[in-house]
């Protein structure tokens, strides 16, 4: 029979938010953040080994992801669109009440000055859009709550996010059945959106000058371009002091 345990005992245990390997999961984000966007002859896998690191842990994974998001600058578009593009790659339904918070919430108003040049409301649709498309592999695999999700986005007011909800739901087990329902709940004049289809970039049609239809007053953009954080290549010489 074990002896029964008497008096004060420190007993040490693991913090569930710090890994094996002595990283946070939020740590473990910045790096999985570093390789999803690589770049360099060793791209592809670094993007394999960051999507794995994902997925190791998946539901902590996305308590940091969620936590990252919320406290991102609302103007920090490359930053949120890579969480959320993070969390497209986890393939646990933990991710789906994340992406549907991102789906759902309301386009804020344009606040660009020129939105010509540059749409808030443009960079706004985007990351809900890809929220989306999250969304609709689950929904491909027939997961209930997922189909139940975009049939939710496809009454939003924005036609892309209602665009990319109505063909995951299409291409969804329940596709056939929930077509009636789409058709009429979208306007005629948007229902060529039933026949539009993904295909890879190497099948895309290319064109040959694709500035050729611009503007004569278009300027090439010159500026720096935007970086998400964990992406920057990290260095080996010691930081000075």
């Amino acid at each position: 029979m074990d002896r029964p345990q008497v008096g004060d005992q420190l007993h040490k245990h693991e913090s569930p938010s710090r890994l094996a390997s002595g990283l946070t999961h939020s740590a473990r984000l910045q790096d999985a953040l570093s390789g999803l966007f690589a770049g360099g002859e060793d791209a592809q896998f670094q993007y394999d080994q960051a999507v794995e690191g994902l997925n190791r842990d998946p539901e902590p994974m996305m308590v940091a992801i969620a936590a990252a998001y919320g406290h991102c600058s609302p103007s920090d578009y490359p930053q949120r669109r890579a969480l959320v593009i993070a969390a497209s790659r986890i393939t646990h339904e933990s991710a789906l009440p994340f992406l549907a918070s991102v789906a759902l919430s309301e386009v804020p108003p344009e606040a660009a000055k020129d939105p010509h040049s540059f749409s808030t409301v443009a960079e706004e649709t985007i990351i809900r859009t890809s929220a989306v498309d999250a969304i609709a592999r689950y929904a491909s695999a027939g997961l209930q709550k997922a189909i139940n999700l975009l049939l939710r986005c496809a009454e939003s007011p924005a036609f892309s996010i209602r665009r990319a909800a109505v063909n995951g739901l299409v291409a969804s087990p329940e596709g056939q059945r929930l077509r009636p329902r789409l058709e009429a709940l979208i306007p005629k004049e948007q229902h060529f959106i039933f026949n539009l289809k993904q295909v890879s970039v190497r099948d895309a049609i290319q064109v040959k000058d694709p500035t050729r239809h611009l503007s004569k007053n278009y300027e090439p953009f010159n500026g720096q371009k935007p970086r998400i954080r964990g992406s920057e290549p990290k260095s080996d010489s010691p930081k000075a002091r």
